[in-house]
């Protein structure tokens, strides 16, 4: 039988009611009552064994002290304390010596509770038991300790009334909570309590909760490193380890898969070059996330008011740190986002070995065997080509559904338009991200998207894609997968002095970089790509599309600057509306 923290709990006090009542030796006739013997006495015999402290008696000359005198209990409390608290290290022997010895003479609830508890194969399991049984021990040494000064001192003793005993008792089960907490139980409360991130928001990994995740796991981590799993472990040093390695975190490089641990990329590489390491963007995004937390752990009192001061100073001087570090490069200053250069558009969107796109149709030419990936290959196909016909997000590209597709009749030819809603869960920041797109008719006509959305529509499907939100990050790990091959040979010094990020989110800046190059007005493009203009939006109201932004965006021709062989995709596009 499992037994819960709180039935631990319920049968450690149990114990310590049926330990602290009084033992009164009566002469009986009875067999039985004369061979039992109560918990009381059976504890001072143990105690008299365990601590012999002798002393010179007028009348009997040298004795050893009962178990029940006064000094005994109090040699035997503090020893008990220093077991019950000590490093599992130094005390382990003695602790389970002596938490077996009390065993023996406790309630049967408590041999049980022990038998299920010694056959764990978790140790550490083990041990917190037998600490929180010393713990419980003290309690009841202390009860002895009042008892004896009552009968034979001549110190007033304050008996405590019911009230005062169910106080106690409440006080106790509430340290011994505090104290036995796992700091994975503190940090689900503060994620889905304190925080109110749901189950969704932590399965998706570019949300602001998993990022917080990440960070609080470095604590945790941190600990259990030296074994250490207790929220009650935390201390103020442990914290301000974090806070110094938080810079020192490398960028995450390939595609790991499954958890993505923080504290182990710092523990293999503890001192990365600037090339590896993060912006200060991202790092001063992590201490503030940090500095969130330690509210919270003070909050349920795992640290002070005044380590949380100690703290608090600390991370703006991490930061200032940071900053010169920036100016003398040795860190990374805030990384820039820019168009992508031709010659890189030129590879993504060739199809040779091994690039993103290869791989997509050699999977599509084998759909019987990849039908389960179907959704995802198409979503992949077009999102790269969304974002740059449009200068959409890929979020939104994702998030988006048929009944966001309009195909309307101008001039007895159809055109279609695509209604971004000012939705976080869609990608969309801000209600100026609430748009009317139309779609450029190379790719809805030549690619296919068109006769796509007429599929999906008889189809009667809810997504365009049939994708969650969750596919946004599958996406873009899919396209970094393939990123050196079309980033790293084309990478300038002008780059790398400006710390050029290059991914998807790229092809927004293509497209709003190459509108300009048009003759296009800055505040007309933000309005159509859904940023926020300072300028405008004081009067600006939901942007929408009219013949002359249309007749814009069909001058749209970065597509036919570039050397592509557009063939392979209008090919592959058809193929996708007869799977």
């Amino acid at each position: 039988m499992a037994y819960s923290f709180n039935e631990i709990l319920e049968i450690l006090e149990d114990y310590k009611q049926q330990a602290t009542k009084e033992y009164i030796r009566l002469k009986t006739t009875n067999k039985k009552e004369k061979a039992s013997k109560n918990l009381e006495e059976l504890r001072h015999e143990h105690l008299k064994q365990l601590f012999p402290i002798k002393k010179n008696d007028p009348i009997m000359g040298e004795i050893v002290l009962s178990g029940g005198d006064e000094k005994v209990l109090k040699t035997a409390r503090k020893s008990f304390k220093n077991l019950a608290i000590g490093d599992y290290t130094q005390t382990k022997a003695h602790l389970k010596q002596v938490g077996k010895d009390i065993v023996k003479r406790g309630t049967d609830d408590l041999k049980k509770l022990y038998a299920e508890k010694r056959s764990s194969k978790n140790e550490k399991e083990f041990l917190d038991f037998l600490s929180l049984l010393l713990k419980t021990e003290a309690e009841i040494l202390k009860e002895d300790e009042k008892r004896a000064k009552m009968r034979f001192g001549n110190i007033d003793i304050n008996i405590p009334s019911t009230q005062e005993k169910e106080e106690i008792y409440n006080n106790f089960i509430k340290e011994q909570k505090q104290q036995n907490i796992k700091i994975s139980q503190l940090e689900e409360e503060y994620l889905s309590n304190y925080c109110s991130y749901t189950k969704q928001d932590l399965e998706n990994s570019k949300t602001e909760a998993t990022k917080t995740r990440k960070v609080i796991n470095i604590l945790t981590d941190l600990l259990a490193n030296n074994k250490q799993y207790l929220a009650s472990d935390i201390t103020l040093n442990k914290c301000i380890e974090v806070i110094n390695i938080i810079p020192k975190i490398p960028v995450k490089v390939g595609n790991i898969r499954g958890s993505y641990s923080f504290y182990e990329q710092y523990i293999k590489s503890p001192n990365e070059t600037k090339e590896n390491l993060r912006s200060i963007k991202t790092i001063n995004g992590d201490l503030r996330r940090f500095n969130r937390y330690i509210g919270f752990l003070v909050l349920k009192e795992f640290l002070t008011a005044k380590e949380e001061q100690q703290l608090r100073e600390l991370i703006p001087t991490q930061k200032r740190i940071l900053r010169s570090e920036v100016k003398n490069n040795k860190i990374k200053g805030e990384e820039k986002k820019v168009a992508w250069k031709d010659e890189m558009l030129e590879e993504i969107f060739s199809f040779t070995k091994n690039n993103y796109y290869k791989i997509i149709l050699n999977k599509l030419k084998k759909i019987e065997t990849f039908k389960k990936e179907k959704d995802i290959l198409i979503a992949r196909f077009y999102a790269p080509l969304l974002m740059f016909f449009t200068g959409s997000r890929l979020a939104e590209v994702v998030q988006l559904k048929v009944s966001d597709c309009e195909i309307r009749i101008k001039d007895k030819e159809e055109q279609l338009f695509l209604y971004i809603e000012a939705n976080e869960q869609k990608g969309s920041k801000t209600q100026t991200s609430k748009r009317i797109l139309y779609v450029h008719s190379f790719l809805s006509y030549d690619l296919n998207l068109i006769n796509y959305v007429k599929k999906a529509q008889l189809e009667k499907r809810e997504y365009l894609f049939n994708t969650k939100k969750e596919d946004e990050d599958i996406i873009s790990k899919a396209f970094n997968r393939y990123k050196d091959s079309y980033v790293k040979k084309y990478l300038s010094k002008e780059d790398e002095f400006f710390n050029t990020d290059y991914t998807m989110y790229c092809f927004r800046h293509t497209f709003k970089t190459h509108m300009l190059n048009l003759g296009l007005s800055e505040t007309l493009i933000n309005e159509y790509q859904g940023h926020k203009d300072e300028k405008t939006e004081v009067i600006r109201g939901y942007f929408t599309v009219n013949s002359e932004i249309i007749q814009n965006i069909e001058r749209f021709e970065k597509h036919h600057q570039i050397s592509v062989n557009w063939d392979n995709f209008i090919e592959l596009s058809k193929s996708i509306i007869r799977i």
